[in-house]
Parts: C-alpha cells; structure tokens; sequence
C-alpha cells in the first residue's frame, strides 16, 4: 500500500497530542476548582407580642444537603445579621441547610444543660453562584423550644454576659441553661452544676433569667454565701412570716441565714436589672420586649408581680434580712441623685467594683459588709456618711430620726430630747448620737455618744446641751444604729437580750441628717425688742 509522506508530517502530529493534552489538563483543572459562595441574612426571633427581635451574637451552620457535614460557621452580630462564606466545586446551584444555635457568649440553652443547643433547622434551600439571602423570622410557639423560647432565653444571657463583661475584669465563661426545668416549680441556679434552669412559666421574663445570672457571678466572684431556700420581696428572712397558706410561708432563719439569704437573693435581683441599664443602645437591648429595660422586677403568668427598685413605695421593706431593702439600698447607690433621699450616684459599673473591694476573707455575704466599705473606705467625711444613710434610712435600715417638723425650737435653758424609731424591723438595738453646728458637717459638737441602754429616745446631759447652746442657729444631728442582741422581732432562734454567737453584731447604719434651731428664751426675746428702741435712741443722741 502506498503512504503519502507530507514534509513536517511528524511535528505536525506530535503538536496535535500536546494540544489535546492540554485541552485535557484544562477541563481537569476546571473541575476541580473550588467556587466561593456566600450565604447572608437576618435571623430573628418573635415574642408573645409578636414583635420580632434580633438573634444576637448566636451562632450559625451552613450543613449539606443530608445535613450530615458542616460546610461552614458564623455567627450574628448585635442585629442579627450573618455572613458566611465557603467553597464547593460544584458550579451549578446545590442544597444547603441553616441550623441556628440557641447558644452565644453568654449561654447555651439547651433541654438538660448536657446538650450544647437547640438547632432551629428551617427548610432546605439552594445556593447559586455569588451572594444568597436566607433571612429567618423565627414564629412564637410556646411549646416549640427549638424556636423563639429558647431564644429569648438564650438572648437574656447574652445580656447578662454584657453586663458581666463591663462590669469584671475578664468576661466569664459561658453557662449552660437548662430549658424549660420541669423537674421543679420556680428557676434557680445550681452552684454544684454551675448552671441555671428556668421553667417554661418564665421564657419572657428576662428579670427572672438575668435574677438567676446575678447567681452566677455570685458564685464566679465570692459575692454570695446564702444557705437557699424559699423567700419573697417584703418578708425579713431571720424572723420569717407564717402565711395563712402555709405554700407561702417563710421560715425562720436567725440572724445569720436570714441576712445572708437576704443579700444572695437582693443582690442577684439588683444585678438583673442593672445588667440592663449596661449600654443599652450599643449593646441592641430589646426596646419592644414587655418588661425589660425598666427598675421593676417583674414576673408574669401564674402569681405574677412587679417590685420597683427605683422607687421606696408598695411593698414595705423589712431591713437588712429582706432582699427588698438589700435590692433597693444597691439600686439607689448606684442610679442618678434625686437630691433629696437619693444624694449618691455610684454608677452600675462602680456599685459592681465596689462590692468585690468589700469582700472580706474573699466573700461579701451581708449588706453590713457592704455598709462598712461605704461608710469607712469610700465616704471622706460625715457629709457623705449622711448621703449614704439617707438611702440606709428611706429603705428601712437605719434609725429613723423625729423629722424637723415635729421638733421644737429649743431654747437655751432647755436641754432637748431626740426620738427616733429603731429601724431595722424594729431590730437595732445600740445607738448613738451625733451633733455638729455646720451645714457641711465638718464640727461635731457631740462626738458619736453611745446612748445608754436599748432606748429609742434620749435626753442630753447638762455638759451635752451646754457644748450645743454656747451658739444659737441651726445645728445639725444623725443617729446612728446597729442590732447586736436579740429580740423577738429580730431572731427567734436566740433568747431575748442575747449576743449573736460568731456574729458581732450589724451596723452601724447611719440615719440621714436632721436640723434644729437653738434661740434665746421668749422673755430674753421680748427684753430684746423692748430694749432695742432706748439702745437706738440712745446711740443717736451720742451722735
């Protein structure tokens, strides 16, 4: 057979196979590229109001299509907004799945604290080429827990986790919250897990989950050492309270459990409301979720009720074993001055360095311990001393003095008597008087005498009244009380009369400052008035 030999025959096909195995090369090369695809959106959860709010800082997986591999994970920001960007080397459009964590810095909510999360998985959807918009308004169904409930739940810790992260040194670790508790009636926090559980009852009331955060820190900080058990706003815990329903009654603590108990539970509630006053506008703090954002404690459903803190009216506070007083005394320290009870203005960051600078032995247990750090450490002169028991006194701590307007002007020859009532519900017992003549109370004229005995009113001596009336004018007097025997309103777990064993005594609380006029006698007056028209003329003849 005869072959055609074209000249170059050879090079000519020895270019065609470099050609084809380039072509080859290429078409592998392309197949094997990994494209860039983005996934972008809002998240947002809804509450009985049907309003929607962010997702705040919980954290986002892209799975595959059997929702078997995670492709990718982000998390949102303070809006709810994420962005999440991976690679697949498929190029035409492909099945994604969203899972959303009800899991952030602040907590992790889960159905038995063991589990990291509920996962809101909505439906499968596909993913093309560039930018994709999956935004989710997750629906309030209160028995859906993998959907709005634990959301708002998971979102209060985050709030928590703000208030916490200002207010220490470092932030804490995040803490597990078991969702919804069935196992018991009310929320509470568990030191031996290190985690809170907060029943279905109270999935949108952020004051309880925050109350129950305030317990965290305790336990992270050494700002607690509360034996537990029941309680309520407006029932002194040493005494207790026996209700006609004996669901309702408080047991008698004694001296110690009950002021100890009292500073846990008031100091907790005061933590779960200031959490919410932390930078409220940068932090993105729901402002259309009923109840959060105010000075009020508030529970719903089932024996709801709402305590302000702001504000010494409603419930009566019962001393230093009432979390009430505790709550309010803290709240006030910290929030701005009224100018007249309220004369301090501590700020919530402040009042939170301050009650870790008054542990004593690495533990704050009582409101005393606190007192102590104000008035000894913190407030430079009596002036401020004054400041702070204006607040001891308007929330039922410390003595409370005659006011002004039921005490005599006093004359000269006549020595007073100062009344006051014990304060403390009705448990301070030791007392003592202080007297200056200045406004700024900088000159006492009675240097903190002690008053004999368990008295609520007293009488100066001739030497005392002689100190106040060497000068006529205005002259400026506190008392000041503390509890350091027992008495029946006080703790019936110790006879009457009888110091506190391994407990020195609370106190002393300080009252705010009072004012009296000392003048002459009326007869020295009218000698004065008869007088003054002969002195005139007799200077004007001199003239």
């Amino acid at each position: 057979m005869r072959t055609l030999d074209l000249p170059g025959g050879r090079v000519y096909f020895v270019a065609v196979l470099v050609l084809a195995a380039a072509l080859v090369m290429v078409a592998l090369a392309a197949s094997a590229q990994a494209f860039t695809y983005t996934v972008t959106g809002t998240i947002n959860w809804t509450d009985p109001a049907g309003n929607l709010h962010p997702a705040r800082n919980v954290t986002v997986d892209l799975l595959n299509s059997s929702g078997t591999t995670v492709d990718a994970t982000g998390t949102t920001d303070l809006n709810g907004l994420y962005s999440v960007a991976f690679t697949n080397p498929t190029f035409l459009n492909f099945t994604e799945n969203l899972r959303i964590r009800s899991s952030n810095p602040g907590g992790a909510v889960s159905p038995d604290g063991v589990t990291a999360y509920y996962g809101f998985s909505p439906a499968s959807f596909s993913v093309g080429a560039g930018t994709n918009y999956i935004g989710v308004d997750m629906q309030n169904t209160p028995t859906d827990y993998f959907a709005s409930p634990a959301f708002s739940v998971a979102d209060a810790l985050l709030t928590g986790y703000q208030y916490a992260s200002a207010v220490r040194p470092a932030p804490p670790a995040q803490l597990a919250a078991v969702f919804p508790e069935t196992a018991e009636s009310a929320s509470y926090y568990s030191p031996a897990a290190n985690n809170i559980h907060i029943t279905a009852q109270r999935t949108w009331d952020w004051d309880v989950v925050l109350h129950e955060y305030g317990h965290y820190l305790q336990n992270v900080d050494g700002l607690q050492n509360s034996p537990g058990g029941s309680h309520t706003f407006g029932v002194s815990n040493i005494a207790g309270y026996n209700a006609p329903d004996p669901l309702d009654s408080i047991p008698a603590r004694g001296k110690s459990g009950g002021i100890r108990l009292a500073w846990g539970e008031g100091s907790a509630t005061y933590m779960g409301i200031a959490a919410q006053f932390i930078n409220p506008v940068a932090n993105n703090l729901p402002t259309t979720l009923a109840n959060v954002g105010d000075t009020r404690y508030t529970t719903t459903g089932a024996n709801a009720f709402s305590i302000d803190l702001a504000t010494p009216t409603g419930t009566i506070a019962r001393g230093e074993g009432d979390e009430l007083a505790v709550a309010r005394v803290l709240w006030w320290i910290a929030d701005p001055q009224n100018g007249t009870t309220d004369r301090v203005s501590r700020g919530h960051m402040q009042v939170y360095s301050d009650l870790l600078a008054a542990r004593v032995g690495g533990t704050l247990q009582t409101l005393s311990q606190v007192n102590n750090y104000y008035m000894n450490t913190i407030a430079a002169n009596d002036k401020q001393r004054t400041d702070y028991g204006a607040i001891l006194q308007a929330n039922s701590i410390s003595p409370v003095p005659s006011p002004p307007s039921s005490l005599p002007i006093w004359y000269y020859s006549a020595p007073p008597t100062f009344t006051w009532q014990r304060g403390n519900d009705d448990a301070n017992d030791t007392f003592h008087l202080i007297v200056w003549d200045d406004a700024g109370l900088t000159h006492r004229v009675i240097n903190d005498i002690l008053i004999p005995g368990d008295v609520m009113s007293y009488t100066l001596t001739a030497a005392q009244w002689a100190l106040i009336n060497a000068t006529q004018g205005t002259k400026w007097f506190a008392i000041t009380g503390g509890d350091f025997v027992s008495n029946l309103l006080d703790d019936p777990t110790v006879p009457d009369g009888t110091a506190y064993a391994g407990l020195a005594g609370t106190g002393p609380y300080w009252s705010d400052v009072n004012s009296f006029t000392v003048v002459p006698e009326p007869s020295t007056l009218l000698l004065l008035l008869l007088g003054l028209p002969a002195l005139l003329l007799r200077r004007r003849r001199n003239a």
